[in-house]
């Protein structure tokens, strides 16, 4: 029954399994472990989360195997054995331990402070002379007990009674859902890009969150767009709305840890902190299961959760609705691409948002079809970029990288040149982002291209993309200091050779002039210190001895170059 029960678990996990989120896995990795453990214990949901989505499935397996066993240490051989020697000698068996390790799935059952960890026997001595490999296959692990608890109380839990099916939204309130969630990403995006609003309908402002984030994440500088606002707006729609998630809870856990540093916590208060700032953690891996129109309770959690849930209607995630949020196509992007990737075609910008919003929802499932096939952007073979929008939102976004040629009402009408792509490189902009943007906003017409094979923007369009790339990366610049000796300075060539020494020796030495320059010159001193003592004319000057190097050597060559100056000459400034 055991078996039985851990190969359904293993099924069950597989069929539902999906690619993680972007940045999520980083972010999980890097939180303390006291703070993963109470993740972990709070309720199934975050133990489920990471064994469907952030374990490969050989990891699965190996936590299959060992979930509904008794809490008993287990070496790595043993995992070993249960692995075919192809993947054993590949990538699949470090990547699953890799993984497990990762995200505290399995623990060294030695470990100090490991949850209910085993205390395991000392090795014998002749295990030093044993080699890494088979010291590490015969180190014990065992599995975290919150994630374990958690987990098997998930699939040996009794099926609820059937409950009355919940009525699928109808077509109007999706194209609701889907205007709202257009309409407040549209508003933010302008707000980011400083993007007037042409139509003279006043726009409303983001919430004090969403701004915290923004400036947390160095978006803007004095209503400019820095190099990270670039990337930022040109990326693709998932990695936006996770990076501004991802930076929400960065500012949760800055300000638990602020609070803890200016009082001492009270009896009991250390136990809820964790339960505190992981609420809205939680909140987001609830919404791996959402689908289209999901509802969630206003009042849900503490004073964090619900914070939580006003940043995710502000940024287009949840639509509010009274006592309870709907998950808009937006929430659903958070972990599927395909939606993403269809929801970041919504580029209509004003008009879109108008329809949308009104209380008749018939107005804007009228409208949807006839934007769907009007909006979005073409690249030709010949650099023209099209783009087919009323709003200057995306006027502006390819104004970053474009030339403007003309401005319609329905249409923007660009061209890719040299100038303007190789001014967007100089901002931070990589060509990785240019051609994602294009290929995520394309046109229905663009996206044909497709079935016959081709790509959205044209190979020899992204070509050249690459070039331009390419040749900018070709050539560094560093800020240097440069000495300079005249040919006619006594003891120049023997300065140089002192200082490049100097600077070689502290890994400051950018350039110098060759030392067979050094020597002619040092060659055609000593020809005209000769001459004038003899009288005769002295020829040309020969080229002056140069050496660059960083500006953290200068000052330690201007020292020895004191030192070596005669009492007579004045000092290195």
């Amino acid at each position: 029954r055991t078996v039985a029960m851990a190969a359904a678990a293993t099924a069950a996990a597989a069929a539902v399994a999906a690619a993680a989120p972007p940045m999520l896995p980083d972010f999980l990795a890097r939180l303390p472990a006291e703070d993963v453990d109470a993740l972990y214990g709070a309720d199934p949901l975050a133990a489920r989360f990471v064994f469907r989505r952030l374990l490969p499935p050989l990891a699965q397996q190996f936590v299959a195997r060992l979930l509904f066993t008794e809490r008993k240490p287990v070496q790595e051989k043993v995992l070993m054995k249960w692995t075919e020697s192809k993947a054993l000698r590949g990538e699949a068996f470090v990547g699953a331990m890799k993984a497990l390790r990762r995200h505290r799935v399995l623990l060294p059952s030695s470990a100090p402070g490991t949850p209910g960890g085993a205390a395991t026997p000392s090795a014998p001595s002749s295990s030093s002379s044993q080699p890494p490999a088979a010291a590490a296959a015969q180190r014990p692990f065992i599995l975290n007990r919150p994630f374990q608890q958690k987990l098997e109380a998930h699939f040996l839990e009794v099926p609820l009674p059937p409950q009355p099916a919940v009525a699928a939204p109808t077509s109007a309130q999706e194209a609701a859902l889907h205007a709202h969630a257009v309409a407040r990403w549209e508003a933010l995006l302008r707000w980011v890009t400083s993007c007037s609003q042409e139509s003279g309908r006043p726009q409303p402002a983001p919430s004090p969150d969403v701004v915290r984030v923004c400036e947390r994440l160095a978006l803007k500088e004095q209503d400019q767009l820095t190099s990270k606002g670039f990337c930022f707006v040109l990326n693709d729609r998932q990695s936006q709305l996770w990076t501004l998630v991802l930076a929400f809870f960065d500012e949760l856990l800055d300000e638990a840890a602020l609070e803890a540093a200016a009082a001492k916590p009270a009896a009991g208060a250390a136990a809820t902190a964790p339960a505190r700032k992981l609420g809205p953690l939680r909140l987001a891996l609830f919404l791996s299961d959402a689908v289209l129109g999901s509802r969630l309770r206003a009042k849900v959690g503490g004073p964090q959760e619900q914070r939580f849930l006003r940043f995710l209607a502000d940024i287009g995630v949840l639509m509010p609705g009274g006592e309870v949020y709907d998950c808009t196509p937006a929430a659903l992007a958070l972990y599927q691409k395909d939606i993403a990737f269809s929801l970041a075609r919504s580029i209509a910008g004003s008009d879109l948002s108008a329809r949308g919003q009104g209380a008749n929802g018939a107005t804007a499932e009228a409208a949807e079809p006839d934007l769907k096939a009007e909006q979005g952007i073409i690249v030709e073979s010949n650099f023209k970029v099209y783009a087919y929008t009323s709003g200057p939102l995306h006027a502006t976004l390819l104004g970053s990288f474009c030339k403007i040629i003309a401005r319609l009402p329905n249409m923007v009408v660009a061209q890719l040149a040299a100038e303007t792509a190789l001014q967007a490189m100089k901002r931070g902009i990589c060509i990785d982002n240019i051609v994602r943007y294009l290929e995520s906003t394309a046109h229905p017409r663009a996206l044909k291209r497709t079935r016959a094979g081709d790509p959205i923007v044209p190979a020899n369009v992204r070509n050249q993309l690459e070039v331009w790339e390419s040749s900018r990366s070709r050539t560094a610049s560093a800020r240097a200091v440069l000495f300079e000796w005249g040919p006619e300075e006594p003891m120049a060539a023997e300065d140089l050779e002192a200082c490049r020494a100097a600077a070689q020796a502290a890994g400051g030495l950018l350039w110098a002039t060759p030392a067979a320059e050094v020597s002619e010159a040092a060659a055609a001193a000593a020809a005209a210190a000769e001459a004038s003592l003899g009288g005769a004319a002295v020829g040309a000057a020969a080229h002056p001895l140069r050496l660059a190097v960083t500006p953290e050597v200068a000052a330690r060559l201007r020292a020895l170059l004191n030192q070596r100056r005669r009492p007579a000459q004045r000092p290195v400034s």
